[in-house]
């Protein structure tokens, strides 16, 4: 069921390993499972953002607490693009923390939408130099 949903959805164990993944995620990335297993799914992080979002999601982890992070995830064709990772904790019937359990949604064209915005506001802002008489 997981594979048709729209989404990349993954489920760690409570060290924040991951233990699986959908194949949306096999199919946007390219990785094998063998791969993207544990933490093989931050190699498909781009390198400026990989540190930052493997610090909080190991950070989340470690407190049993939501995950949230934009970043750049390469998919199979090479090209980065914008995506957002949530992630929720689960836990057991008695309370027992299980790990966590989220999704990877790309968001590329809502981030160069909003980067374009941003930038258009900057030149807005910034005063027009007048030609002096």
């Amino acid at each position: 069921m997981t594979d048709s949903v729209p989404a990349m959805i993954w489920v760690t164990d409570p060290a924040g390993f991951c233990t699986y993944l959908n194949q949306q995620w096999y199919d946007y990335t390219g990785q094998t499972e063998a791969e993207a297993m544990g933490m093989g799914w931050v190699d498909r992080v781009h390198p400026d953002d990989a540190e930052a979002a493997k610090a909080a999601f190991l950070d989340s982890t470690a407190r049993q607490a939501p995950f949230h992070c934009l970043y750049r995830v390469r998919r199979a064709d090479g090209h980065y693009r914008w995506a957002i990772d949530t992630g929720m904790p689960r836990f057991s019937a008695s309370g027992e923390f299980e790990g966590l359990v989220g999704t990877v949604i790309d968001v590329h064209e809502q981030k160069l939408a909003e980067q374009a915005l941003q930038r258009l506001t900057r030149k807005l802002r910034t005063p027009a130099t007048r030609p002096r008489g």
